[in-house]
């Protein structure tokens, strides 16, 4: 999260990082839609 921000509400979608995220294998599966 970006430090400089002190108002929730400025917050964007830049202001945040992605560290570490590992993520799982999809899961297959049939569905109907």
């Amino acid at each position: 999260i970006n430090p400089a921000k002190t108002d929730i509400d400025a917050f964007a979608f830049e202001d945040f990082e992605l560290v570490g995220y590992a993520p799982h294998k999809k899961i297959a599966m049939k569905m109907a839609v």
